[in-house]
């Protein structure tokens, strides 16, 4: 266990993601936040803090925020499950600043626009209504859009450690992710480097 913690500390300086809090529009297009839950061991105190509804179970969630290459721009710390994904939004707001910078959100981040003027979520079906030939089309572009962070996080999730059941320390967590990041950035540039030539 020593060897890997060591291990770690040498690799979070070499495999980590570039730590630029400040992304301003002329970085990039736009961003595209989504948090991503992973099963969590059944803690024997506060249970009810990470038992997430949706997942119907304990778990922890991380938010990774992409650039329209699908690269990770941000990782933010880990929450217990029951975390709203708007709530680590807000708390990683005061954290990463990408003033300026369009968000292409989903719908679980209602009241994104309070924070941000110009981020885009998709329109919600009006109860006993039917969303416009307008609304939908805007919401299948925008959801093009963001698929992009699916298939990021779907790369997290090739790395078992991120996607089984998480048996480790939490407080550990945020460091693996980190460096798994890194790793998944790594691996895009190489895909941008072998298009190109």
């Amino acid at each position: 266990m020593r060897a890997v913690k060591r291990i770690e500390k040498m690799a979070i300086r070499v495999i980590r993601i570039e730590k630029k809090r400040g992304i301003s529009a002329s970085d990039t297009e736009y961003l595209i936040p989504d948090a991503t839950e992973q099963p969590v061991q059944r803690p024997k105190r506060k249970q009810r803090k990470s038992y997430s509804g949706k997942k119907k179970g304990h778990t922890q969630k991380t938010q990774y925020i992409t650039d329209p290459a699908g690269r990770i721009r941000a990782v933010s710390r880990t929450y217990p499950g029951k975390t709203h994904d708007f709530t680590i939004y807000k708390k990683q707001k005061k954290r990463d600043r990408f003033c300026g910078v369009p968000k292409k959100a989903d719908n679980g981040y209602q009241g994104i626009r309070k924070y941000d003027k110009n981020a885009e979520i998709p329109y919600k079906k009006p109860r006993g209504g039917e969303l416009t030939a307008e609304q939908k089309d805007f919401n299948r572009r925008l959801s093009k859009k963001r698929i992009r962070v699916g298939n990021t996080i779907r790369e997290i999730k090739i790395f078992k450690i991120m996607s089984d059941t998480y048996m480790n320390r939490r407080k550990n967590h945020n460091l693996r992710a980190n460096i798994i990041a890194g790793m998944v950035n790594m691996k895009i540039t190489e895909r941008e480097l072998r298009k190109a030539a």
